[in-house]
């Protein structure tokens, strides 16, 4: 196999679909529409669970690599150093709006296994180099 770089993933999957290669690894929110369309076909998901949007979508360690699991996330980042109380009223409100049923139907991909951490709390899983 060979690496190819892009520029992003959507060149990536647009690639994939016109047979300019054979594979590639990306989101499952990005390839959703292709996969959906059959124009491309979800081989695993790296999640430590199935996609619920994909149920017949085998997770890795399903096909035997336990070891291989990974996620995305986003965060709302500030400055060192902003106020304890900002940071906990932000918190308090992103957490309020991602649960608002408006959002929480468009606002997150539906092709993601979607969880909401507290403030501070996705540091500890940071690596450490």
């Amino acid at each position: 196999m060979t690496h190819v770089p892009y520029k992003g993933a959507s060149l990536a999957v647009a690639d994939l679909i016109a047979g300019h290669v054979p594979v590639t690894s990306t989101t499952l929110t990005t390839a959703a529409t292709q996969i959906k369309a059959g124009r491309a076909r979800a081989l695993a998901v790296s999640s430590a669970k199935r996609v619920p949007e994909f149920p017949e979508v085998p997770t890795f360690a399903e096909m035997g690599y336990p070891e291989l699991t990974a996620s995305i996330w986003f965060s709302l980042s500030g400055p060192a150093g902003v106020a304890p109380e900002i940071v906990s009223r932000l918190n308090a409100e992103v957490r309020r709006a991602l649960q608002a049923p408006t959002c929480a139907s468009g606002c997150v991909p539906r092709a993601s296994n979607r969880a909401i951490s507290t403030r501070g709390n996705s540091r500890r899983s940071w690596p450490r180099s």
